[in-house]
């Protein structure tokens, strides 16, 4: 059985790709034939047809073409399948799997072996030969794994694979990858803010597409530049490109190209006061999204319709696209789900509002055709209309159902919240315990020794003054008073110790009062070790403190500030223990606390030299019940509290420095007045 195309020259056999009616002819080949070659080659071109169109088809037929390859072994054909599902996994945002296949593609293409056995090198590259295909497909490896270190965040190797992909278009003379490949430099510059070198390169795009006659991405070309011409604020230019951006990819058929455009221009209507229009734009990208099945192109429709029902002032729709692009972008919040059920009870508000203004419409035009058609059309709409009010009761008692089990559940979550963390502040008193005991200890063993002292001298003086000898006497008492003050002294320190751990247990008034930042950050500090030590004998660091003695007294609540201090203390604690497990026996764990004025604040800084904290990780550690620590070590609420604490309890700051292998830094800052 033939394939719909009838190619008449090797540009047209490397460039094909079905339209709507011929994919409907290739749907049934694939269907019908028994040859496994032929599917193979049809499962690939039905691939690239769903690609801008529908991810989850697209995969399936990819995913045909690298089985059939494998069972055939077409080393070469397995490859591009490889590379191709790859594709479309980093659009889907599943990097890991698109990193696999990416690596597997670029395995088989190393090696010139995989040239041998080549069925059809003609459909893999323009020059038609096994070679040419083997490089083909390897530099369209390094234009998507490069685009896959966009996505995560290394430009370095972004535009190393870029340039590799230039390099070996040139060499094979390819200029449809050059095109896409002077394309992806450009984005490259673009995010970086290069807008001169951008142009650049989006203008060779544009030069080498228009060479190759290749315009399935033509409308990204458009759409890159006038992304240039909005960041130099030149709307005029930049609506200009968005529009033939539109044109081109509605006229290709690229449905990808053409949501991300569409969000683009809702962007822009927006920033020139155009709201209504910009919600059109906006909604047609959320359509696109939902048929392409793309999360990112989804997140970016709902963050751009939470920013335009914002500026228009309707907060409820802000709000329901908020959450649904912080559950699209797989948010951790401890409140997720009650947000998530307030979306639910406002969509099923909406959807009955919607209904309601339905029925009245139909009421309003069976009233009109009452009047024209009699009695029995009366009859009839009398029917209908005691129809939809039973409907309708029903409906408001269903919302009237769910709006109960929703205040009842959102009760629930918030009592589980608030025992929660109850549990956080009960733990931090458990740590405290094992320290005070160490450091109520020391002064006890003054007061016990200095007594145990006095005993002894006052029975000395007995017998002094029972032999006259004034002098001796006077000098005995002398040693007793002075063990006196020191069993006082100590005795004062052991109170102090007592009603601090009163202070951190207590739930307290909020009230602020002058306090000794100082006193706080040492007596935490010695504490949270001490209570380390009890807990594990084998635990041992170094730490040390660089308080500013010129620190004037900070109103704060001591008893939170307590908390905060002993959480970050503790933490930095655990990552020194976690490096010595790791690092070599030259490895000195230590810990920092460090105060300073700086201007008008008082700046508090907790330092280690751990592993510090991994940038996948640093965005979350603020977020309640997000923890690194193995399970039954903590309960990820303990930075999330005090970042609420510093916050919005005593209108600070708190932050954290860190680098990878070399240790993190918290840093507060509270205001002195």
């Amino acid at each position: 059985m033939a394939l719909p195309f009838s190619a008449i020259s090797q540009m047209e056999i490397y460039l094909a790709e079905p339209n709507d009616r011929e994919a409907d002819s290739l749907l049934m080949i694939y269907r019908t034939t028994s040859s496994d070659t032929l599917k193979m080659e049809v499962s690939r071109m039905l691939g690239f047809y769903y690609h801008e169109k529908n991810t989850d088809s697209a995969l399936f037929f990819q995913t045909q073409q690298l089985e059939l390859a494998q069972k055939l072994r077409f080393r070469l054909w397995e490859a591009d399948a490889f590379e191709l599902c790859g594709f479309i996994y980093r659009n889907m945002d599943q990097y890991p799997v698109s990193l696999q296949y990416f690596q597997e593609a670029m395995r088989i293409v190393e090696d010139p072996k995989s040239e041998k056995n080549s069925w059809k090198p003609e459909v893999l590259s323009i020059a038609g030969t096994p070679f040419a295909a083997r490089l083909t497909i390897l530099a369209f490896i390094h234009i998507d794994i490069g685009g896959l270190y966009n996505k995560t965040g290394n430009a370095k190797k972004e535009l190393e694979n870029f340039k590799e992909s230039v390099r070996l278009a040139k060499d094979l003379n390819d200029n449809i990858l050059l095109s896409l490949g002077y394309g992806s430099i450009g984005s490259v510059f673009s995010d970086k803010n290069m807008l001169d070198s951008a142009l650049y390169y989006f203008q060779l795009e544009q030069k080498y597409t228009e060479e190759s006659g290749y315009y399935k991405y033509y409308g990204s070309t458009f759409n890159n530049i006038g992304m240039l011409y909005f960041k130099q604020g030149d709307y005029k230019n930049a609506k200009t490109y968005y529009y033939k951006a539109i044109n081109s990819s509605q006229k290709i058929g690229n449905t990808r190209t053409l949501g991300s455009v569409y969000i683009d221009l809702a962007e822009l209507f927006l920033q020139v006061d155009q709201p209504d229009s910009s919600l059109y734009y906006a909604r047609n990208g959320l359509h696109i999204s939902e048929v392409t099945k793309l999360p990112r192109l989804e997140l970016s429709a709902f963050k751009m319709l939470t920013k335009i029902f914002a500026y228009k002032g309707f907060l409820d729709s802000a709000y329901f696209y908020q959450n649904a692009a912080i559950a699209t972008s797989d948010s951790m919040f401890s409140e997720e789900k009650i947000i998530h059920m307030q979306n639910l009870e406002f969509s099923e508000q909406q959807r009955l509002n919607e209904l309601l203004e339905k029925e009245e419409k139909y009421q309003n035009k069976v009233r009109t055709r009452a009047l024209i058609s009699g009695l029995v059309l009366i009859l009839v709409v009398a029917g209908i209309l005691y129809r939809n009010s039973r409907i309708r009761r029903r409906a408001y008692k269903l919302l009237h159902k769910q709006r109960n089990e929703l205040q009842t559940a959102l009760a629930e979550l918030k009592n589980t919240q608030a025992q929660l963390i109850h549990s956080e502040k009960m733990a931090s008193l458990g740590e405290l315990t094992a320290g005070i005991a160490h450091e109520i200890q020391n002064p006890l063993n003054f007061v016990n020794n200095f007594s145990e002292v006095n005993a002894e001298l006052i029975t000395e003086l007995t017998e002094e003054i029972k032999k006259g000898d004034k002098d001796e006497a006077l000098s005995i008492a002398k040693d007793i008073i002075e063990n006196e003050h020191k069993i006082l002294h100590h005795g004062n320190r052991a109170d102090i110790i007592v009603k601090g751990m009163l202070e951190h247990s207590r739930a307290g008034n909020g009230k602020k009062e002058p306090n000794d930042i100082n006193l706080l950050a040492d007596e935490y500090l010695r504490l949270a070790y001490h209570g380390l030590r009890a807990k594990d004998k084998s635990f041992n660091a170094d730490f040390k403190t660089e308080l500013d003695e010129t620190l004037p007294k900070v109103n704060v609540v001591p008893q939170d500030i307590g908390r905060v201090l002993l959480n970050l203390i503790n933490n930095a604690f655990y990552a020194v223990s976690e490096a010595s497990a790791k690092k070599n026996s030259d490895y000195k764990p230590t810990v920092t606390v460090s105060t300073n004025k700086i201007d008008d604040k008082i700046e508090i800084r907790v330092k280690d030299n751990g592993n510090g904290i991994s940038a996948e990780v640093l965005n979350k550690i603020f977020q309640p019940f997000f923890t690194t620590k193995s399970a039954g070590e903590g309960t990820g609420l303990g930075l999330s509290l005090s970042y609420d604490i510093i916050t919005k309890g005593h209108d600070g700051e708190l932050k954290v420095e860190t680098e990878e292998g070399k240790g993190s830094c918290f840093i507060i800052n509270l205001p002195l007045q």
